[in-house]
């Protein structure tokens, strides 16, 4: 424990969002930042904005999503990490934010799987 504080001096773990030195109990987002980052509370309804997209194209129970994007906020810095800088560790960071959005939905208890909006075949190219 005493090694990392020291490690910590010269190698602080930053915010991805902000750049701000992260407290112990803080992973990847200072809780300022996560805080800030605009949620779509599409878990508390079960006819939401992101699932109204679906309608008419594919048969789903439910559709949610956990952030908004907007090119301009948190979110745009979250998504370009997990997509773009081998930010497995992030994907597992938001993987439990969304876990626990799951688990206080009355309207996502029986799900049977979570999918990702997968990167647009000619990004993945480069």
């Amino acid at each position: 424990m005493l090694l990392n504080d020291f490690i910590a001096l010269f190698y602080p773990d930053l915010c991805l969002v902000c750049g701000n030195n992260l407290l112990k109990h803080e992973e990847y987002i200072c809780i300022t930042c996560l805080h800030k980052t605009p949620k779509t509370n599409c878990f508390k309804q079960r006819e939401n904005e992101v699932s109204k997209i679906f309608w008419g194209r594919s048969k789903l129970e439910n559709a949610a999503a956990l952030f908004t994007f907007n090119k301009d906020r948190n979110t745009k810095k979250l998504i370009h990490t997990l997509k773009y800088e081998e930010g497995g560790n992030v994907g597992v960071f938001l993987g439990k934010q969304l876990a626990f959005a799951i688990k206080e939905s009355e309207f996502f208890k029986s799900i049977d799987i979570v999918i990702a909006v997968p990167l647009h075949p000619k990004k993945n190219k480069k």
